[in-house]
């Protein structure tokens, strides 16, 4: 599914884990938005790889060589931002 399913699918999900985990949902709202538009690891996560994907002669295995170290630092880097931006405050 594309991002933007993905994100509706979720978003209940992490709102709930946040509310359970009784703190503010806020962060956990904002690492689901940069996680969903994080695909890089498949020609199919992004409507501008496949515009390349036939026309550039790149086959599935080229994404996933390169998508996959671009999703571990992108999962890196969005877990040490959201907790540097939206520290987790517990619910007043």
């Amino acid at each position: 599914i594309s991002t933007a399913p993905a994100g509706a699918v979720f978003f209940p999900i992490m709102y709930e884990a946040g509310e359970k985990r009784g703190s503010e949902p806020f962060p956990f709202m904002i690492a689901l938005m940069i996680s969903v538009s994080s695909s890089f690891a498949t020609p199919i996560g992004s409507p501008t790889h496949m515009l390349v994907y036939g026309p550039g002669g790149y086959r599935f295995s080229d994404f996933l060589k390169i998508g996959l170290l671009m999703n571990l630092i992108i999962l890196a880097a969005n877990i040490l931002i959201v907790n540097l931006v939206y520290p987790l405050t517990p619910l007043p």
